[in-house]
């Protein structure tokens, strides 16, 4: 019998929800896929731990960026940010590092 892998909690920011949903409906399927695929595999795809911090990662889906900070102990994933590449500003990732 083979077991599947427990999926990670998802716990996605209020502003990063509107971004998502505001999408057309082409990349809000691509989103909603990758919150399902960073469920079950957190360093998945296009998935790099950014510079200078303990527990953010960032992934690249197409024009698009999304922020997660990955909480090992508690199997739980915080999507921080979610937001076309030219919207998210370096002051933005700055202060993800110092969360």
């Amino acid at each position: 019998m083979v077991s599947k892998k427990e999926k990670w909690s998802l716990v996605v920011a209020n502003r990063a929800t509107e971004n998502i949903e505001a999408l057309s409906i082409e990349d809000h399927e691509k989103a909603i896929n990758w919150l399902e695929c960073i469920r079950q595999e957190p360093h998945g795809g296009d998935t790099r731990k950014v510079q200078g911090s303990k527990d953010i990662y960032r992934t690249r889906l197409g024009r698009f960026r999304a922020f997660f900070r990955k909480l090992s102990k508690q199997r739980e994933i915080h999507v921080l940010v979610f937001d076309s590449k030219g919207d998210i500003k370096d002051k933005t990732i700055q202060r993800l590092k110092r969360l």
